[in-house]
């Protein structure tokens, strides 16, 4: 067996290094793309709960608004600001614990596979909001009848 040169054993060398650097660098950055696009998808899932939240923060202080105005028309001595706030959850979001049944059910249904944040929050948002949210919208369209 010849003796290899030893510029050629060098190059060799620093040719197998380059070479494991590829394949390192290949998964990580393969690696920091995935975690890019789950990222943008959470992004735009909490962009769309914000939305969601500001469009209701807007409908409460119209309705805060018109409610004060009418307050002071009818009880001129009365300060609506001296009104407390409630949290009122009965007949708006469902029976208290739905939100935790419905992340449960997103977790069972995908057993034994692991769920992401981002799927959990896709579940929640289409079973549980989303129609909570339409049987709320549709009580606040709705005419009473007399």
């Amino acid at each position: 067996m010849a003796k290899t040169p030893p510029y050629l054993k060098g190059l060799a060398e620093t040719r197998a290094r380059a070479a494991g650097d590829v394949v390192r660098f290949g998964a990580l950055a393969g690696d920091a793309l995935a975690s890019l696009a789950e990222a943008k998808l959470e992004v735009t899932l909490y962009q769309s709960l914000a939305d969601e939240f500001n469009a209701r923060l807007t409908q409460a202080h119209a309705e805060a608004n018109a409610c004060d105005i009418f307050i002071r028309k009818i009880a001129p001595n009365t300060d609506p600001a001296n009104i407390l706030a409630i949290q009122a959850w009965q007949g708006h979001y469902g029976r208290r614990g739905s939100l935790k049944a419905a992340i449960a059910d997103c977790i069972r249904s995908s057993a034994p596979a692991a769920v992401s944040k981002a799927e959990i929050v896709l579940h929640v948002q289409a079973e549980w909001f989303t129609s909570r949210l339409a049987v709320t919208r549709s009580r606040a369209t709705s005419t009473p009848q007399t």
